[in-house]
């Protein structure tokens, strides 16, 4: 994903290392504090996870836009079918959601067997300014510190990982995810990785 002028900030602040940084807690100590100093006075940490793994497909939301627009285009035209007693509209309809729930669960598995890559990784629930809630994902090269990912919870990223952890199930057809209000607390509990519970979990943008 491409780096974003915040992090290029991170970055420096990772290189110069003054200041306040801690000196106990190590490399997880060092880049909580970081986070803390990219936000500045935008935002305040005031709950934290930090873990290190791999980072899962749920964060690239990008990557997953297509198959998102053509499951909501698909839902949107199964409930129209299904109001006209359209059965043919209803079958097209479930046939798409159907093969995106194959495609996203072959692509999602490959990506996954191809991540070498382990990030240190700080999961920051936030108090805005304004005083709303929000959540981050900020990761870190465990070796260097270098910053690799600055992410904010946006319901993009949020609705990427309930598609991908309903196709990775193979629940995409349930009555629950062919709703627009599916319980996404009920959805974490059955993911197992952290990442994903914690976007599942969040107040989104």
């Amino acid at each position: 994903m491409k780096k974003t002028s915040i992090l290029a900030l991170a970055a420096l602040t990772l290189a110069s290392c003054t200041g306040g940084a801690p000196t106990e807690g190590g490399a997880e100590a060092l880049a909580l504090y970081h986070v803390k100093s990219s936000l500045g006075r935008t935002a305040e940490v005031i709950d934290h996870q930090t873990l290190t793994a791999h980072l899962p497909p749920a964060v690239k939301a990008d990557a997953f836009k297509g198959y998102r627009d053509a499951v909501n285009k698909a839902r949107l035209d199964y409930s129209t079918s299904q109001v006209r007693g359209i059965q043919m509209g209803m079958d097209k309809a479930l046939a798409t959601i159907e093969t995106c729930q194959t495609d996203i669960a072959a692509i999602t598995r490959t990506m996954a067997q191809n991540d070498t890559t382990t990030h240190l990784i700080i999961l920051a629930t936030l108090k805005e300014k304004s005083g709303a809630t929000s959540h981050l994902i900020a990761a870190f090269s465990p070796s260097t510190l270098e910053p690799e990912l600055w992410l904010p919870v946006t319901t993009p990223v949020q609705n990427n990982a309930a598609l991908i952890a309903n196709a990775q199930h193979g629940t995409l057809l349930t009555p629950a995810a062919m709703t627009a209000s599916q319980n996404l607390d009920s959805l974490a509990t059955t993911v197992d990785d952290p990442v994903v519970q914690f976007i599942l979990r969040s107040n989104p943008k």
